[in-house]
């Protein structure tokens, strides 16, 4: 399965950031395919496969903290409301991509515009 277009988006804002290792992720994000797409009503979980050809991220607290703080957006339905992503590492490979909302209830994606922590 292909990413979609607000998760490509999303996994490229977080890979744009300047941290020490970021390149490596960048190598996987661009071997990587999704492998489900699990939407929970609040945000989604996409599980993500990387060939295990492509080298593991390394160890670096601040390479994961990267991720993990992610980016947040807002939709134009409803602005007051924050819509969250984060990217997970699983034994140094991309393994989830998480969003969720702060209102309980997922907007149209196409009304989502991101902007970092």
């Amino acid at each position: 399965m292909e990413f979609s277009a607000l998760e490509q988006a999303v996994i490229e804002r977080i890979l744009s950031k300047s941290v020490e290792g970021m390149d490596v992720v960048r190598k996987q994000f661009a071997a990587a395919s999704v492998t489900e797409r699990d939407y929970t009503g609040a945000g989604f979980y996409t599980t993500i496969s990387v060939p295990r050809s492509v080298p593991a991220v390394p160890r670096n607290e601040e390479l994961v903290k990267a991720l993990r703080d992610g980016i947040t957006g807002v939709a134009s339905s409803a602005p007051q409301h924050a819509v969250l992503f984060l990217l997970w590492l699983e034994r140094g490979y991309l393994s989830c991509l998480e969003g969720a909302t702060t209102d309980g209830c997922w907007p149209d994606e196409r009304s989502i515009t991101l902007s970092d922590l």
